[in-house]
């Protein structure tokens, strides 16, 4: 999926003078990787007249977390050095609370509980794995609605921050996201399912995961910010599709 630079929208959700939400577009990166790297959400905030903080380096200001490129939904960033420190120590302490919605092949059994399995790093892909060099992965998900069993929508909320996380605990289940490139090859469309189904799934080009809602303390005011993001239109088609009979 890639990300046109020339049709870009900028989504606020919530701003002031010390940070920034914004609805991330799928197909965006977060930041760049390299200064010759790709155009990122970091270059549309700032094309927009956005201050941001520092933050760790030239390639990240204002980051305090990340979505993956194809995820979309709720992202902060921080405009000033105070609230940058205020909201990476909550972050880094799992004062936040992110739920994500994905929607994934079969459904979970159980359909409801705790994944708690660490996860490293493998020839370029995120694995669950116990060696010393994984990290404590914990997500918590829930089964909302599903489609003969073959395909379902989740709510997940994570517990830790780790890389590809939802998408390899819900693999670890037998459950890998639609559209994930990395994780869910093999899988194949059946004979029985409708042709509208059978499109919609198969045409959809990226991972469907969307950042629903981000609970967090305001770093300056100490306010409770509760804040959602509305699905985009790939999203709600896909789950119009499946789950509206």
């Amino acid at each position: 999926m890639n990300f046109n630079k020339n049709n870009h929208n900028l989504i606020v959700v919530y701003e002031d003078e010390f940070l920034i939400v914004v609805n991330k577009q799928a197909g965006i990166l977060t930041h760049a990787k390299s200064l010759k790297n790709d155009f990122s959400l970091i270059n549309l905030l700032l094309d927009n007249n956005i201050t941001l903080c520092k933050g760790e380096n030239i390639l990240r200001p204002g980051v305090v977390h990340r979505l993956d490129k194809e995820t979309s939904g709720l992202i902060v960033f921080a405009k000033t050095d105070k609230a940058y420190l205020s909201l990476k120590q909550q972050f880094y302490q799992r004062k936040v609370e992110k739920y994500y919605h994905a929607v994934v092949w079969s459904t979970p059994n159980p359909i409801a509980g705790t994944i708690n399995i660490p996860i490293a790093s493998h020839l370029g892909k995120k694995k669950i794995n116990y060696s010393k060099n994984s990290k404590e992965a914990i997500t918590l998900y829930e089964t909302k609605k599903t489609h003969l069993k073959k395909f379902s929508l989740i709510e997940c909320r994570i517990l830790t921050g780790r890389t590809h996380q939802i998408r390899v605990h819900m693999l670890s289940k037998g459950c890998p996201l639609i559209g994930d490139k990395l994780y869910s090859k093999g899988r194949n469309l059946s004979k029985d399912m409708s042709e509208k189904v059978k499109k919609i799934v198969g045409n959809f080009d990226r991972h469907a995961l969307h950042a629903t809602t981000i609970i967090f303390t305001h770093p300056i005011n100490n306010n409770l910010l509760k804040l959602k993001a509305e699905k985009p239109s790939d999203f709600l088609k896909l789950e119009q599709v499946l789950f509206e009979h």
